[in-house]
């Protein structure tokens, strides 16, 4: 089997209503990595809005494009995703690559508006059960919502646990 880059998103797909990453999602994205996957964040949140708490689950990396200090409440390293001209899919076409990793090894997770780009970017997108409508016309695969434990779910159909 082919190893893979995996780029998930953080709101409504990583992350539950309340802002909790399952405990199944954790293992999944450790686990995955033990066998040689690749784990990306691929968020349109700002650099200091992706909290310890989710850095701590182990990624190989962040892929988000954005302009420097456009909410400054939240510093210098802060900045918006939603800018015309940077979306996921360029900051996914980047970090494949920088790495040199062909989209045929390329998965996406996702549930927004934003991420029907980082699916044109990648080989196979993945919709979160809660997903809009336009995301999951767009998607390969649909599973279950991130507090049934989605993301183990769809690892699991995939092979990479």
């Amino acid at each position: 089997m082919s190893k893979k880059i995996v780029f998930i998103d953080i709101d409504g797909t990583l992350t539950t209503p309340d802002g909790r990453v399952p405990s199944s999602a954790k293992q999944a994205i450790r686990t995955a990595r033990q066998n040689g996957h690749l784990m990306y964040l691929c968020t349109g949140r700002s650099k200091p809005e992706i909290i310890s708490s989710i850095l701590e689950i182990g990624f190989d990396g962040v892929a988000f494009t954005m302009y420097r200090t456009t909410v400054a409440q939240f510093g210098p390293e802060s900045g918006e995703i939603a800018v015309k001209g940077v979306d996921k899919y360029k900051a996914v076409k980047y970090v494949l690559n920088v790495l040199q990793i062909p989209r045929e090894q390329s998965m996406a997770y996702g549930d927004g508006n934003n991420d029907i780009k980082m699916f044109e970017a990648v080989h196979y997108g993945v919709a979160m059960e809660n997903a809009i409508d336009d995301l999951k016309k767009g998607a390969r695969e649909i599973t279950t919502k991130a507090e049934d434990d989605g993301i183990m779910h769809s690892f699991k159909r995939h092979h990479l646990l």
